[in-house]
C-alpha cells in the first residue's frame, strides 16, 4: 500500500532567563507587558530589570496567575501592541478574550539625572480601564522598593489579599548591588543586540564580582554559555552554583537541559527530580520529564508529566503539542485533536501543530479537515515537505481508490512465484478496467502527483515520496517516469525491499531478465524471506534457486574476506530465513565482535536466544 510517513521535526529549544514558571491557584490573571523606555539608551538596561522583578515576585504570589511570557508576546503582536501607548479598550478586550486573561501590568520609565521615575499601570481587559495607575520616583538604586510598593498598591486596588508569605516574596532582592544588577541586565541588552559571547559572559562576570552572591548572575553565566552553544562550560557553570548553593534549583534545570539535549537522560532524570524537590511545580522541568519518557517509549509516564505541566501552566503551547504527539502514540487520537488545537488556540502560526491536526484527523478518517490543515501547514511554511507528503497520502484516501489500490499493491507485493503471476494478471486487469470507470481517478492522480513533486522539490532526498510517486505513476500506467522514481528511492535508500521487487517486476515485464534478477537478488540479500517459501524462479530465469544462488555468492565472499561486516549480515540474514538458526547466530555473534554497536546483530540475537528459551 501506500508508503506514509509521520514526521515529527523536534520545536527549537530556545533558553531563556526566564524559563519555567511556577503558578498558584489565584483570584487574578495578569499578564506582564515590555515596560517602555521614554528616556535616553543608555538607561534601556532598566526595561530588563523592570521585566525581571515583576516576573520573579508576581508570580509567586498567592493570589495571582501570570501568563506565559512567550505566549504572550505572540498575542501583543497579533492584536498590534508593542508599547504602553499602544493599548486601546478594543485591543485590551482582544488579549482578554484570547487569553482569558483580566488584567495587564503595563507602564514606562525614564531617568533624569539621578531620578528614576516609574508609570505603573493595571489595565483592564473588560474596560479598558485602569484598575490602578501610579508614577513612582525615587533613584535606580530604589528599583526594588519602587516595584515592591507598585505591585503592593496594585493588588490593594483589586482586593486581593497579601499574605505573609507575600510580604517575604515582596522584600526578597536578587542582589544588594544595585551596579551588579545593572551589569546583569546589560549583558541581556548586550546579548539581544548580537554582541559575542566574551562581551556578553563578561558583564557577568563583573555583576558576580561585586556581588559573589547574587546566585541569579552566577546562574545566568551558564545559561549564556549554553545559548553559544558551549555546554561543558555551561554544565561546569551550573555544577560550581549548584556546589555553592545547593537549595537554589536553576542550576539543576540547566544540567537537565544539558543532559537532555546529549540524550543523557538519566542524568537529566536525576537532576529534574532534584528541581522538583526544591520546586515541585516546576512547569517546564515537568515538560522536559515529559518530553524524556516520551524518547524512553514510557508513554504514560509522560502523559502524567505532561498534564501536569498543563495544568500548572495552560499556557505553553510546546507543552500541548507534546501531549498531542504521545496522545498519538497511544492511538488516542480524539485527545490529540483537542491538544493540537489548543496549540494553535495559543499559536495560530504553528506549523507543526497544523500538520499533527492533520495527520489526526487522517487518522480518524476525516479527510477534508487533514487537507484543510495541510494546506494550513503550507500557507504558514511554503517549504514543509511532509505537508505536501501528507496531502498525497490524503488525497490517495479521499479519492475513494482505497479499496481498488490496496488490491492492486497487494498483488505487487505478493512474493515471487509464476503461478501467482499468472493468477495476478487477470485480476490486474480487472482492477484497471475498475480504475478506468472511475471519471475522477485522473483528477486524484494528478493531485497526488502534484503533491508528492512538491514534497521532492524541497526534500529531494525524501525517498517515501518518491516511492509513492513512482507507485502513482505505477497506478497512472506511466512506466518510463514509475522507473525513474524507484530508482531515485533506491538511490537514497537502496535497503527498501519494495523498491527493488517493483523495478524488478518491470524489467520483467519488459522481458531484461538480468536486470530484474540483480533486483531479486537485492531483495534476497536485505530481507530473504520475501523468497524463502518460492526461492525458484521460472523458466525465464531457467528456474535458479536465487537464494542458493546469493548464499553461494557470499560464501565465496567471506572467505576472500572472513570479517566483512556486511557479507556475514547477508550470510546471517539468509540463514535466520532458512530456519537455520545456529548458524545465523554464529554469524550475528562474528559481527557483534566486530561491531558491537551493530543494532541488527545485537537485535536478532536477543530474538534468537528468546526463541530458544521459549523451545
Amino acid at each position: 500500500m501506500i508508503n506514509f510517513r509521520i514526521k515529527f521535526a523536534h520545536l527549537i529549544i530556545f533558553f531563556l532567563i526566564l524559563s519555567g514558571q511556577i503558578f498558584a491557584q489565584g483570584q487574578r490573571f495578569v499578564a506582564i507587558l515590555p515596560f517602555s523606555n521614554t528616556g535616553g539608551p543608555e538607561h534601556a538596561w532598566i526595561a530588563r530589570g523592570i521585566e525581571e522583578i515583576l516576573y520573579e515576585k508576581m508570580e509567586n504570589l498567592e493570589a495571582l496567575n501570570v501568563y506565559e511570557r512567550e505566549t504572550i508576546m505572540n498575542v501583543l503582536r497579533d492584536v498590534g501592541i508593542s508599547s504602553e501607548s499602544d493599548i486601546t479598550v478594543r485591543n485590551a478586550f482582544a488579549v482578554g478574550k484570547e487569553t482569558g486573561v483580566d488584567v495587564l501590568i503595563v507602564g514606562s520609565y525614564a531617568v533624569s539625572g539621578s531620578k528614576l521615575g516609574i508609570k505603573f499601570r493595571a489595565v483592564s481587559t473588560y474596560t479598558g480601564g485602569n484598575v490602578y495607575m501610579n508614577t513612582f520616583q525615587g533613584t535606580p538604586a530604589d528599583i526594588f522598593d519602587l516595584l515592591q510598593e507598585a505591585i503592593t498598591r496594585t493588588m490593594q486596588a483589586m482586593s486581593l489579599p497579601v499574605s505573609a508569605a507575600d510580604r517575604e516574596v515582596l522584600k526578597r532582592v536578587p542582589t544588594t548591588s544595585i551596579t551588579a544588577f545593572e551589569y546583569y541586565c546589560k549583558a541581556y541588552v548586550e546579548f539581544q543586540n548580537g554582541a559575542s559571547m566574551e562581551t556578553v559572559a563578561g558583564l557577568f562576570n563583573q555583576a558576580i564580582s561585586l556581588d559573589p552572591d547574587f546566585w541569579e548572575a552566577q546562574y545566568n553565566l551558564g545559561v549564556i554559555y549554553f545559548n553559544f552553544d558551549q555546554y561543558g562550560r555551561a554544565l561546569s557553570q551550573f555544577q560550581k552554583v549548584s556546589s555553592q548553593n545547593p537549595e537554589f534549583f536553576k542550576p539543576y534545570y540547566g544540567m537537565g537541559i544539558i543532559f537532555f539535549l546529549q540524550r543523557d537522560y538519566q542524568n537529566a532524570i536525576c537532576n529534574y527530580n532534584r528541581v522538583l524537590s526544591l520546586e515541585p511545580d516546576h512547569d517546564r522541568t515537568l515538560y522536559y520529564l515529559g518530553r524524556i519518557y516520551m524518547r524512553l517509549d514510557s508513554i504514560d509516564k509522560a502523559l502524567d508529566y505532561l498534564a501536569k505541566s498543563a495544568e500548572i501552566n495552560p499556557n505553553y503551547p510546546p507543552t500541548h503539542f507534546y501531549l498531542g504527539q504521545a496522545n498519538m502514540e497511544r492511538d488516542w487520537y480524539r485527545s490529540a485533536v483537542q491538544a493540537f488545537r489548543k496549540v494553535i488556540e495559543l499559536d495560530p502560526d504553528n506549523y507543526l501543530a497544523h500538520n499533527s491536526l492533520g495527520e489526526c484527523f487522517y487518522k480518524l478518517q476525516r479527510y477534508d479537515e487533514a487537507i484543510f490543515e495541510y494546506n494550513r501547514t503550507i500557507e504558514i511554511k511554503n517549504d514543509f515537505s511532509t505537508a505536501y507528503f501528507n496531502i498525497g497520502n490524503t488525497e490517495y484516501k479521499r479519492g475513494a481508490l482505497q479499496d481498488i489500490v490496496d488490491s492492486y499493491l497487494e498483488i505487487l507485493e505478493t512474493r515471487y512465484s509464476e503461478a501467482e503471476n499468472q493468477e495476478g494478471a487477470s485480476l490486474v486487469q480487472d482492477l484497471r478496467k475498475l480504475q478506468d470507470a472511475s471519471p475522477e481517478s485522473s483528477e486524484i492522480y494528478r493531485r497526488m502527483v502534484n503533491a508528492y513533486s512538491n514534497a521532492l522539490r524541497y526534500e529531494p532526498k525524501f525517498f517515501e515520496a518518491s516511492f509513492n510517486l513512482a507507485l502513482t505513476y505505477e497506478n497512472m500506467g506511466i512506466a518510463d517516469s514509475a522507473k525513474y522514481y524507484y530508482q531515485r528511492t533506491l538511490d537514497v535508500n537502496p535497503n527498501l525491499v519494495r523498491a527493488h521487487m517493483r523495478l524488478g517486476r518491470y524489467f520483467e515485464r519488459e522481458g531484461n531478465y538480468s536486470e530484474a534478477l540483480k533486483q531479486f537478488k537485492e531483495v534476497v540479500k536485505i530481507e530473504p524471506s520475501y523468497f524463502a517459501d518460492t526461492p525458484r524462479l521460472g523458466e525465464p530465469y531457467r528456474y535458479v534457486n536465487i537464494i542458493d544462488e546469493v548464499l553461494q555468492d557470499y560464501q565465496t565472499r567471506l572467505q576472500k574476506n572472513p570479517n566483512d561486516p556486511e557479507t556475514l549480515l547477508v550470510l546471517a540474514r539468509i540463514f535466520n530465513s532458512l530456519g537455520r538458526r545456529g548458524q545465523a547466530e554464529q554469524y550475528y555473534r562474528q559481527i557483534v565482535q566486530l561491531d558491537p554497536m551493530n543494532k541488527e546483530a545485537n537485535r536478532e540475537l536477543k530474538n534468537l536466544q528468546r526463541n530458544q528459551k521459549e523451545l
